[in-house]
C-alpha cells in the first residue's frame, strides 16, 4: 500500500487491513443489496431466480 510516499504501513493481520475491511463490510453489501433491491423491485424478477447469480465486480464504476 502507498498511502504516504516513504512511508510503510504494515498491519498484523490482513483483518486489520482497513481496505480489506472496507470492501467486505460495506461495500461489497451497498453492491449487491442495491443490485438485487432493484432486481426485485424495480424490474419484478422473483427472488428465486436471483438465487446463486454470479456477479463481477470490476474497477471504475462496476
Amino acid at each position: 500500500m502507498d498511502y504516504v510516499s516513504g512511508v510503510k504501513i504494515s498491519f498484523l493481520s490482513k483483518v486489520d487491513d482497513p481496505d480489506i475491511a472496507f470492501y467486505k463490510k460495506r461495500l461489497l453489501s451497498q453492491i449487491r443489496g442495491r443490485t438485487f433491491y432493484d432486481a426485485k423491485q424495480r424490474y419484478n424478477i422473483p427472488e428465486h431466480q436471483l438465487a446463486g447469480v454470479p456477479f463481477f465486480l470490476c474497477g471504475g464504476g462496476s
